[in-house]
């Protein structure tokens, strides 16, 4: 998974897509090492990387990436697996139940990356009001799952 997400900028890139596949390459690289370590250094040190890289082809693209979604989902799909590789592992029932959850987490995560890319292309408005709504929106899910966490607990 990791390698298709750090493949996917390095190829859909213009004149960065040198820089990016070496970036990629290094920080597919450090999550084989840190998993094959279990060192949780360098399985945080290639998400980290993965992320730069994307960051990078986004400031190179210049546009609104489409695929953003299924890049988050991905990638929450991946480092849930790369720590995962980390612990001990699971009972069968545990591994049952946190296979699920991921796979709703991900359809969570690419769904409310397609409602916010959904939202800003139907909005006109600035930049500023682009990252006060998202800032509101991510304040929101925040509460909710604050309130959700506490309930739980009670």
């Amino acid at each position: 998974m990791a390698c298709v997400l750090a493949g996917y900028p390095a190829v859909a890139s213009g004149a960065l897509g040198g820089p990016l596949a070496a970036l990629g390459t290094f920080a597919a690289l450090s999550l084989a090492v840190g998993i094959a370590g279990r060192w949780p250094f360098f399985v945080q040190t290639g998400f980290s990387l993965l992320l730069a890289q994307y960051a990078a082809y986004l400031l190179e693209h210049g546009d609104v990436d489409g695929r953003a979604p299924l890049y988050a989902a991905g990638l929450l799909v991946a480092a849930e697996l790369g720590y995962a590789a980390l612990e001990p592992p699971a009972t069968r029932r545990a591994f049952a139940r946190g296979a699920v959850l991921l796979a709703a987490a991900a359809a969570a995560a690419a769904a409310l990356g397609v409602l916010l890319l959904g939202a800003a292309a139907a909005s006109g408005g600035s930049l500023a009001e682009e990252v006060l709504g998202v800032g509101a929106a991510a304040a929101t899910i925040a509460l909710v799952a604050r309130l959700t966490w506490s309930a739980r607990s009670r």
